[in-house]
């Protein structure tokens, strides 16, 4: 029977065998520092009340908007 010893990183869940890659893995990920909704429909035409644009910002000082 082999033993294997993995390491996984914590943001996206894939797994290395190497510490220093799964390490690596980890750093590349944009960090979310602030999440700004930025555009909402009225109730009538939205019962969920979930915003159809937010704005978000990482930590290198990026900002991305999504939209659903």
């Amino acid at each position: 029977m082999k033993e294997l010893r993995l390491y996984q990183c914590e943001i996206c869940g894939t797994s290395f065998s190497d510490k220093d890659k799964a390490k690596e893995c980890e750093n590349t990920h944009k960090k979310i520092t602030k999440v700004v909704p930025a555009k909402y429909r009225p109730y009538t035409s939205a019962k969920d009340g979930i915003p159809d644009i937010i704005t978000v910002e990482f930590n290198d000082g990026s900002i991305i908007k999504y939209k659903r």
